[in-house]
């Protein structure tokens, strides 16, 4: 079968966007198959996923999105009481599950999945008298907000066991998040060492997704669904080669991937640089990880200042603690990069190499009276202000732009 890089090097293929729904039965299961709705669809959205917050620590974000549907046959309005509803018969649209396929054809049209989105329907829904309705899409991990995690064990246990406590959590002994996800959930599939955490806080008013960030912050995991729809934890660094190739135009590297760049700027990653981290574990009393530096010596620290990142986590023996705190500090400023390319099928964490050295151009002539350039007076310069030859990074967010098929990426160098 044709690969997804074969197809995108090419440089003009066929794209291909499908969305499906599950209905939810009135006995509270769901649909068995996915029933297409492409048909419908007026316009497909941005999605993004990604690190949000300002440290880049635990905090996982899927921003919800809006869908856009043609309901001028009404085929999307409350099923309860209009038979021409296409949830006439079922539980209602509220947390029906949305599937969103965005793929390529090789020249069999066989189709070449590049990425799988799955949400629900979850909150206000609007329609107008020009006959279109808007459904608004959380991600499947909307779920983890939406329940307490009362009733969760509190025992000692890693990390990762306290994490598939709550995916099991139960209320009249059913499974409160079994029917929401497609697949078999995926714990630490890269079997990152995990911390044990002996006195485990789990009060009522917190919910499962706080508890869910905070075993991600103390391992430096995130949660995410992939594109199977299965529930995945797993560490945020990324581990292996580069899955892709990033090229600008004027690249002359690792051309077997094509000029996939269509455009790119450069900053300084300081919100990602904490070289002294600070844990209060019990009342008014703390572990601090800090990075030995000198005033003068002219490392990141002394440039930029010794910036704290501080948190209060008292479930945490001072052992846990330190742990987590030399794990969490950061001692050197990373570049990021953001880059808008074709649709590629990368995700949040994949690592990937970038060459953007811009247009070749040439320059006045420059004489060097017997030729030392093999035969040429005149050398050749490259446009722009970026020249980034084989740079190593990870992409930390993504912004999928379903209808243009392009991706808006930030990544970091490793």
């Amino acid at each position: 079968m044709t690969t997804a890089k074969e197809l995108i090097t090419r440089g003009t293929v066929n794209a291909f966007r499908r969305c499906s729904i599950k209905r939810l039965q009135i006995d509270g299961t769901y649909e068995t198959d996915w029933y297409d709705i492409s048909y419908y669809v007026i316009d497909y959205p941005n999605i993004n996923e990604g690190f949000g917050d300002e440290v880049l620590l635990g905090e996982y974000e899927t921003e919800s999105y809006d869908l856009n549907l043609n309901n001028s046959d009404r085929n999307f309005v409350d099923g309860l009481a209009d038979s021409s509803s296409l949830f006439y018969g079922f539980a209602g649209r509220k947390w029906t599950k949305v599937k969103i396929e965005v793929g390529l054809l090789d020249d069999t049209d066989t189709e070449v999945n590049l990425k799988t989105f799955y949400g629900f329907i979850f909150g206000d829904i609007s329609s107008n008298d020009n006959g279109m309705i808007t459904f608004p899409i959380s991600s499947l991990l909307k779920v983890f907000e939406l329940f307490p995690a009362s009733g969760i064990s509190g025992t000692s246990a890693t990390t990762s066991v306290l994490i598939q406590r709550i995916l099991d959590k139960q209320v009249n002994g059913v499974n409160v998040f079994d029917r929401y996800f497609e697949a078999t959930e995926s714990i630490n599939p890269d079997s990152v060492s995990c911390t044990t955490i002996s006195s485990p806080e789990i009060y009522d008013s917190m919910t499962c997704w706080k508890k869910m960030n905070d075993y991600s912050i103390y391992q430096d995991f995130f949660p995410s669904v992939d594109n199977t729809g299965a529930f995945v934890w797993r560490g945020r660094d990324p581990t292996g080669a580069e899955v892709w190739k990033l090229n600008g135009a004027g690249g002359t590297l690792n051309n077997d991937y094509g000029v996939n760049i269509i455009s790119l700027s450069e900053s300084f990653g300081m919100k990602a640089f904490w070289p002294r981290v600070t844990i209060e574990y019990a009342d008014d009393t703390f572990y601090t990880s800090s990075t030995n530096w000198t005033p003068g010596d002219l490392s990141d620290v002394d440039l930029y200042g010794e910036k704290t990142f501080s948190i209060t986590k008292k479930e945490l023996s001072l052992a846990e603690a330190t742990i987590i705190a030399d794990r969490l500090k950061t001692n050197t400023i990373k570049r990021e990069f953001g880059i808008q390319t074709v649709f590629l099928p990368l995700k949040v964490r994949d690592k990937v190499e970038i060459n953007f050295v811009g247009e070749s151009s040439e320059a006045s002539p420059f004489v060097l009276g017997v030729s030392l350039l093999g035969g040429t007076d005149t050398l050749e310069r490259k446009l722009g202000s970026a020249s980034i030859s084989g740079l190593s990074a990870e992409i930390i967010r993504v912004g999928y732009d379903i209808e243009n098929m392009k991706l808006n990426l930030i990544a970091r160098e490793i």
